[in-house]
């Protein structure tokens, strides 16, 4: 007589977990998907890379964000990985896949005042040349930011992002 019993529990219970799965998703429906992309908050960074359409495309390119994703034409791309206080936001590109594709854009940069934790950030408006087009991958990345004090940044680009590229003298 118990094992008849156990029997009819484990059948009502299959019925049951049947039911609830089906119950799940209605006629039609089809399981939810995560979104494609997020954008980051106005003022703070986010380690994930967001990709907008390119103008145009003549080949497959990519550049590696820090987490080593490869993305194509960024919207938004950290460029200091470390500490997150350099990025760039907004980007719209032109010859996404030729050797040299340009966008603009704003470049962001943490203000550290009175620290780093407490400050803001500042943005500036820029022009960003993608270059060293190499294996399907950029390899360089050039920042024009008249109104910053350094005028100009240069990064070299790899499968760990973007680093500063410093010149000695």
């Amino acid at each position: 007589m118990g094992r008849l019993r156990l029997v009819r529990a484990a059948a009502v219970g299959a019925a049951l977990l049947a039911v609830v799965v089906a119950g799940c998703a209605g006629p039609g429906t089809a399981p939810p998907t995560p979104a494609a992309t997020s954008s980051p908050a106005a003022n703070t960074p986010s380690p994930q890379v967001t990709s907008s359409p390119p103008a145009e495309t003549v080949a497959a390119a990519v550049v590696y964000g820090c987490d080593g994703a490869p993305v194509s034409a960024p919207e938004y791309y950290l460029l200091a990985c470390g500490n997150a206080g350099w990025w760039l936001k907004g980007l719209s590109w032109s010859g996404w896949g030729s050797e040299k594709a340009t966008a603009t854009g704003q470049f962001w940069q943490r203000t550290c005042r009175p620290s780093c934790v407490e400050g803001g950030a500042l943005p500036y408006q820029a022009t960003v040349t993608a270059g060293g087009l190499t294996g399907g991958a950029y390899t360089t990345l050039h920042i024009v930011v008249p109104q910053h004090p350094d005028g100009a940044l240069d990064f070299i680009l790899d499968e760990k992002g973007a680093r500063e590229k410093r010149t000695v003298g």
